[in-house]
């Protein structure tokens, strides 16, 4: 019999979101020049399943994880004679949640596309988040390149509860505090707005649009932050800006913004390990008179990301507006009920820039990373942020009541437009 993991209740928060037609899962893919060798990638992938139990997890009836000794790697092969075909078979993929029924608790799609392959990987939340993800597809590219790769020191099913960073003394600690900052950020702000909708279709999985700065735009980009706001700062700004000026053009009156922000809490000296659920989220509120210039608005996202920063790991929870079922079964009635009107705008996930190696073989580089969060109504939209030294990876994920592929990629530009400046 195989180890057994409890369930924390970061999991069983993304487990309950998950629903047919939204999947909870998180989506991590690279793009490699050349070809990649099937049996071989395969192998890899059962390696690197081996060196990470949570790859080998599925749900057992007692509502525990189930630790399989032995869990069957599948790789799905698929071919791509143009840009359009990857586009269909990345939504295939992503349009429902790999189940946890038995393990693996992801999936992995290998697609031959003419000059390079593509290697997508969908993730169960419920076992983890995008740096999670990334950790797995680092494993399997090195298994398959041949290179070293080591773990921390650190127990990877103990470490993954949120716990074991923040105790629940500090949550009933500061009650009043949490309430006064919920009451007073609902007072200020008000709801938030939605992204106006503009698409011709309303059912399937919604779809995504892929971005890529190279290091010259990058470089532009970053060259247009203002201190103290951080590039993730400038990031928020951009989409800020784009989200007004498309609802603008749509007629919808202004309001704030409220863009959520998920923070990865692992510790510095391993902030890349672990698959697992370890980030708290951040709710950043941005006001109209802060929605229409760049400067203006990175620093009004700064000064809110700083404040937040500051507090300690619960009230950084609470004040987000995202908490975990442990924090809400201590607070009670003290937290606000989510609502309609407590839905973010839309969401920004940066991966940072995962460590993977810069080649699979002589000839097979590896060139792009692409990434994505889920998506669920009303919000629909998210943006996914990855870099490498190719440039910066933005991957607009979006539902299907909110955008067609034509308006994700004019909303796209939108974003990208108030990142460089026109």
């Amino acid at each position: 019999m195989g180890e057994r993991a409890r369930v924390t209740e970061e999991d069983e928060l993304f487990l309950r979101l998950d629903r047919p037609g939204e999947p909870w899962s998180v989506h991590a893919e690279v793009w490699v020049g050349g070809k990649l060798d099937a049996e071989r990638l395969q192998s890899a992938l059962g390696a690197a399943m081996e060196r990470h139990p949570m790859a080998r997890a599925s749900l057992s009836g007692d509502g525990a994880w189930a630790i399989a000794d032995n869990a069957k790697p599948t790789l799905e092969i698929a071919d791509c004679a143009l840009e359009a075909e990857l586009d269909r078979l990345r939504e295939r993929v992503l349009s429902s949640t790999p189940s946890l029924q038995e393990a693996p608790p992801f999936s992995l799609m290998l697609v031959r596309c003419p000059g390079r392959d593509a290697l997508i990987l969908n993730l169960n939340h419920g076992v983890g988040d995008g740096i999670g993800a990334f950790r797995l597809l680092a494993s399997i590219l090195r298994a398959y390149a041949g290179e070293p790769d080591p773990l921390p020191d650190v127990d990877p099913l103990r470490m993954r509860d949120l716990r074991e960073f923040a105790g629940r003394r500090t949550v009933t600690d500061r009650l009043r505090r949490i309430r006064e900052r919920s009451e007073n950020r609902e007072k200020e702000s008000g709801p938030p707005v939605r992204v106006a909708s503009a698409t011709r279709r309303s059912q399937g999985v919604g779809g995504l649009h892929l971005l890529r700065l190279a290091p010259d735009k990058l470089e532009r980009a970053r060259a247009r932050r203002r201190a103290p706001a951080t590039f993730n700062d400038l990031l928020l700004a951009s989409l800020a800006i784009a989200v007004r000026g498309w609802n603008d053009e749509r007629g919808i009156p202004p309001a704030p913004i409220l863009l959520t922000v998920p923070v990865n809490i692992r510790p510095s000296d391993w902030s890349g390990e672990l698959i697992a659920n370890l980030a708290a989220t951040l709710a950043v509120s941005i006001p109209p008179g802060a929605q229409t210039d760049l400067d203006t608005a990175q620093l009004a996202v700064a000064e809110r990301t700083q404040r937040l920063k500051a507090q300690d790991f619960a009230e950084m929870l609470a004040s987000g507006g995202v908490i975990p079922v442990w924090v809400r079964r201590l607070l009670g009635p003290l937290l606000p009920a989510p609502s309609e009107e407590s839905v973010e705008t839309a969401v920004l996930s940066n991966v940072g820039r995962p460590e993977l190696p810069a080649r699979l073989g002589p000839d097979v580089p590896v060139e792009a990373l692409w990434f994505s969060p889920p998506v669920r109504m009303p919000a629909g939209l998210a943006l996914g942020i990855g870099a490498s030294k190719a440039g910066l990876f933005v991957t607009l994920r979006y539902g299907p009541e909110l955008f067609d592929a034509d308006a994700a990629e004019s909303f796209s530009a939108r974003f990208l437009d108030a990142l460089l400046g026109g």
